[in-house]
């Protein structure tokens, strides 16, 4: 895939909103306890999904676990219920690439996902509500030099708010910023999924 000024247009016609998800420890460098870690923001963050696809059945909700099934299992934990609507889905196992372009909005914490979803000119959301806001997490925030490249949230409801928002709304500024960030944070000679030109 490239990655230069001409950003990148996904094929199908259905919406689909992407979370690739994280842990409530994420970024704590093994220091994470009961009373010390992202615990409300998992929390927030991972039901702001499934309320958003009770609200919005025509659209397409996909939380990409990493590390397989025990994230999975700690997801469906704080969920409100068991059963997930059709339209929301959990993944472990799948190309994160793959699904990314298939994306019209992402949305991560602390994760190069969103840098490079940034960079291919895909609207990425950035949780800094709860824990993330608190002045004792600040050194834990990656990419905080670099927030401008995303669409910060700030609460529950505005994540909410910009996820629907902003599907699928390019912005050449925020475009232009990730690919400076992406050549400064990830790209050294060729990868194996990204090129830039």
């Amino acid at each position: 895939y490239i990655i230069n000024d001409n950003y990148y247009r996904k094929k199908s016609a259905r919406k689909k909103i992407v979370l690739f998800s994280f842990f409530p420890c994420e970024g704590l460098r093994g220091v994470c306890t009961k009373e010390h870690g992202f615990y409300n923001l998992f929390s927030n963050v991972h039901n702001s999904l499934y309320e958003l696809a009770i609200d919005y059945p025509d659209i397409d909700f996909v939380i990409k676990a990493k590390w397989g099934g025990n994230l999975v299992k700690q997801i469906i934990s704080i969920l409100p219920v068991s059963e997930l609507p059709d339209n929301l889905e959990i993944i472990a196992d799948c190309d994160v690439h793959t699904l990314m372009l298939d994306a019209d909005i992402v949305s991560g914490f602390n994760s190069t996902t969103m840098m490079e979803a940034a960079a291919l000119g895909i609207p990425v959301v950035y949780p800094v509500f709860n824990e993330s806001n608190m002045i004792e997490y600040f050194k834990y925030l990656l990419y905080s030099d670099i927030r401008k490249c995303f669409n910060i949230a700030m609460s529950k409801e505005d994540f909410k708010y910009n996820l629907i928002l902003l599907i699928d709304k390019y912005d050449g500024i925020k475009h232009k910023c990730a690919i400076k960030a992406f050549q400064k944070y990830i790209y050294s000679g060729e990868s194996d999924k990204f090129i830039y030109k």
